[in-house]
């Protein structure tokens, strides 16, 4: 498919009650993100870049729209979105119009750009809601204003579109010119100096395969300026925080524990009172604290009876502090295949609240869900850039739980569910069993992965 069929078809508004005689108001644009110091030459290398006929462009402003038209057509063709970009220069403005029974034009501006995606013309419900929504995800303090009948504030309407028209500076602004023209001023901007510079030397070289080749390099072939798509640079940037961050694996936590239980819980009569274990990415980073309650328990002893990879700290006169590590395997985590937030909030957050008992000790055991922390993408020049829309970050939520170690079994139906971080045992030697406490007490803390 060509880029040409990929572009939107417009939506034509002729001589009428909103377009003055002359004017031909285009709805429905394509409109593109532009990121960068040259707007101007960057506007004209996205409509050359998508075969388009047409294109619009407000000088300084960080957006470009371009279309498809018939050529040769005795008539100014203005973009309505331009109008709306004009006159809403500050803040997030969604515009629905209803053009007749069936057919309702949606136009999002932020800050007197175009948002990508919102000059479009609608004719169901479900997409109309869907773009309504998405839009309001995005900027959550957005102005909603238009038809009253859509949901919407009766700010603007058809007549607001007919006011911008009578602006010349608005109309300006708004204009459609051929995308040949653009090329063209590109070609016009160079000095008149250097094109005479030029005429001379094509006189004395006798011929045009020296400068027609150059004049076709540097003019009618855009310089290839860097038109930056916002959801490639948010999935690359996504893709480069789920690499960094590796999680363990299912039944990691199984794992560790036993890889605990067979970690001695006396060396040279020096017992052990405390594990602690930090996932590493690559391993369970853990330690574990000793005490000596005998002039017979010395430093010396427990370092001659103590497994030869383990690392030891002495605090003198009567504890040690040991850190080893303990293998696990590390995982990518599956965007694609991650539950809702809502499955947690009510499945899991249900069966959380059937072992009420056995983790009233824990505080808020599991929190509220929000964005992992993707580094915001930016360009060249080292301006940020914006989320899209319809790019959905991926939400944690930490999960802290205390209870008897003998109590493992009642987490079983979602453990595999929680990307575990730090696992803690505390051993409490002649203390009495109760229904609440042992003499190990578990703290595991994790977190659950979500999309939206």
């Amino acid at each position: 498919m060509s880029a040409n069929n990929q572009l939107a078809e417009p939506v034509l508004l002729g001589d009428g009650s909103v377009a003055p005689p002359g004017v031909t108001i285009i709805l429905g644009m394509t409109w593109k993100v532009l990121l960068g110091q040259k707007l101007g030459a960057m506007a004209v290398q996205a409509a050359v870049l998508a075969k388009a006929s047409h294109y619009t462009h407000t000088p300084n402003i960080g957006s470009v729209g371009y279309t498809n038209l018939k050529p040769g057509v005795k008539t100014t063709y203005i973009s309505a979105a331009g109008i709306v970009a004009s006159q809403k220069t500050m803040g997030d403005f969604l515009i629905g119009l209803a053009l007749n029974e069936t057919d309702t034009w949606l136009c999002g501006v932020s800050n007197g750009s175009v948002v990508s995606g919102y000059d479009i013309v609608v004719n169901d419900a479900l997409t109309f809601e869907k773009i309504v929504n998405a839009f309001k995800v995005r900027f959550e303090e957005a102005h909603l204003i238009g038809d009253v009948e859509l949901g919407f504030a009766a700010e603007y309407g058809w007549d607001a579109i007919s006011e911008g028209l009578a602006s010349k500076e608005f109309r300006k602004n708004a204009t459609i010119r051929p995308t040949s023209k653009g090329l063209s001023e590109r070609f016009e901007a160079v000095p008149k100096k250097v094109l005479y510079i030029g005429g001379i030397a094509l006189i004395l070289l006798v011929g045009q395969r020296f400068i027609v080749p150059a004049i076709s390099n540097v003019f009618h072939k855009p310089k290839e300026i860097a038109v930056i798509d916002p959801s490639e640079a948010w999935k690359d940037a996504l893709d480069e925080w789920v690499r960094a961050h590796p999680v363990s694996s299912q039944g990691s936590l199984n794992e560790l524990l036993d890889a605990l239980a067979n970690q001695p819980l006396v060396v040279a009569g020096w017992q052990a009172s405390a594990f602690d274990c930090v996932w590493g990415q690559k391993s369970w980073q853990c330690t574990t604290k000793y005490s000596a309650s005998k002039r017979s328990h010395t430093n010396q002893a427990f370092e001659a009876a103590k497994p030869k990879d383990w690392i030891t700290t002495f605090t003198p006169m009567r504890d040690v502090q040991v850190r080893y590590d303990i293998a696990a395997s590390a995982v990518k985590l599956d965007v694609k295949s991650l539950k809702p937030v809502a499955d947690y909030e009510l499945i899991t957050m249900s069966q959380l609240q059937q072992i009420t008992p056995l983790i009233a000790d824990s505080a808020a055991p599991m929190g509220t869900f929000v964005k992992v922390p993707v580094p915001e993408p930016k360009t060249n020049e080292g301006q940020p850039i914006a989320l899209p829309a319809d790019m959905l970050i991926p939400k944690v939520s930490m999960l802290k739980i205390i209870a008897p170690l003998r109590d493992i079994a009642a987490f079983q139906t979602w453990i595999n569910d929680v990307a575990w971080t730090n696992v803690s045992l505390r051993i409490e030697r002649g203390k009495q069993p109760s229904a609440k406490d042992s003499a190990i007490t578990m703290e595991l803390k994790g977190n659950f992965y979500a999309k939206n």
